[in-house]
Parts: C-alpha cells; sequence; structure tokens
C-alpha cells in the first residue's frame, strides 16, 4: 500500500463534491487511515466551481502541488481540464461527462468544449482514465442525487483507494436516511460496473 493517496476533487456547486470529499475522509477513518482534509475553493453555491482535496495517509497538509495528485475526481468535464496541473502520469482520473454549461457560455452561443478531442489529450497525461455520465447512470438507479455516489462507486473499482469498496459503501450508507440505503446501494454498485467497463490508460 502506498504511503499517501492525494486526491483532488472538482466540480460546480450542487454536485455533491464536499459530501464526496466527507464519506472518502470517514472511509478512511473507518480504515485507520491518516485523513487531512483541506477547506473549499471557490464558491461552492450551485453553480459555483469548486475544489477540495484529501490526502489519506501521514501529512500534515492537504495542499496538492503541480503534478501531485494521485487521483483526480471530476464531477464536470470543463472542471477536470481546468485541474490539469496537478496531473502527471502517476494520476488516475476519474470523470462524470454530463457537462453544466457554464451561464456565460449559454448566453453568448459558443458552445461547449470539444469534449472528446479533450478527453483524449487528458488520457494522454494521465496514467488512468475513467469516464461515465454518473447523472445519467444515476437517474437509472432511481435518483439523480446519487450522481456522486455513482462516481465513487467508480473510483472504488479502479482499486486505488488504501480502503476496499465495503469500507466505502459503509461510509455512504451511514452519510443518508436508512430510506435512502437501496438506491444508494443502487447507484454505488452501477457506478462499480461503469468504472469496471470504462477505465484505461
Amino acid at each position: 500500500m502506498k504511503e499517501r493517496t492525494r486526491i483532488v476533487i472538482v466540480g460546480v456547486g450542487g454536485q455533491g463534491i464536499i459530501r464526496a470529499a466527507r464519506i472518502l475522509a470517514d472511509a478512511a477513518i473507518r480504515s485507520d487511515v491518516p485523513v487531512v482534509m483541506n477547506e473549499v475553493h471557490g464558491m461552492s453555491q450551485r453553480g459555483g466551481i469548486v475544489e477540495t482535496s484529501l490526502v489519506l495517509g501521514p501529512s500534515a497538509s492537504a495542499l496538492i502541488g503541480r503534478g501531485g495528485a494521485d487521483i483526480l475526481i471530476a464531477f464536470e468535464p470543463l472542471e477536470a481540464i481546468r485541474a490539469m496541473p496537478v496531473v502527471s502520469k502517476k494520476t488516475l482520473v476519474v470523470i462524470n461527462s454530463r457537462p453544466i454549461i457554464p451561464p456565460g457560455a449559454r448566453l453568448s452561443g459558443t458552445g461547449y468544449i470539444d469534449l472528446d478531442t479533450r478527453l483524449e489529450a487528458i488520457r494522454s497525461r494521465c496514467g488512468g482514465l475513467v469516464v461515465l455520465d454518473g447523472f445519467a447512470i444515476a437517474e437509472k438507479a432511481g435518483n439523480t442525487r446519487t450522481t456522486n455516489v455513482v462516481v465513487l462507486g467508480a473510483l472504488a473499482q479502479a482499486g486505488a483507494l488504501p480502503f476496499d469498496a465495503d469500507t466505502l459503501l459503509e461510509a455512504v450508507l451511514d452519510g443518508v436516511g436508512e430510506r435512502f440505503h437501496e438506491v444508494n446501494q443502487r447507484a454505488f454498485a452501477m457506478g462499480r460496473e461503469a468504472g469496471s467497463s470504462s477505465f484505461g490508460g
């Protein structure tokens, strides 16, 4: 097992990014893995850019510098591109491919990025790439609010975390009411399945 696993999580407000970070931190604690989590950068209200990072393992700081991420989780493709400075050939990148069009681009009619071209560029710079439409999968699971759980399921399947998938799922379920357990279990399982089919590098 690696001594430290450095994780950067990016996206926009309303996607459950902070909850995802806290779930990862909880799973680490359950596994007796030290964890340090930084404060959120950006605007966490709906639509604002959000970035947070964690270090799983002994560390005095959760700050992650250029090329320093072992894992980049992007809940929105454009935010994955913005976060590329932390990526290196050792980085596993997990991207939720469902775009959220910035209001400025929507109003100006400039459109969105050419996602396929950008994904190929990301693939060439990282150690492994998992791409999935977490929103669509969460919708099939029964609740689009579980998109972050779908993405965590895909991450768990990649085997890059210092704890197993069952521990991560326990942390997911502990954070929701019992009546939401079934849909979250389904979302996590479907995320794992999607992660298994999309892994590459």
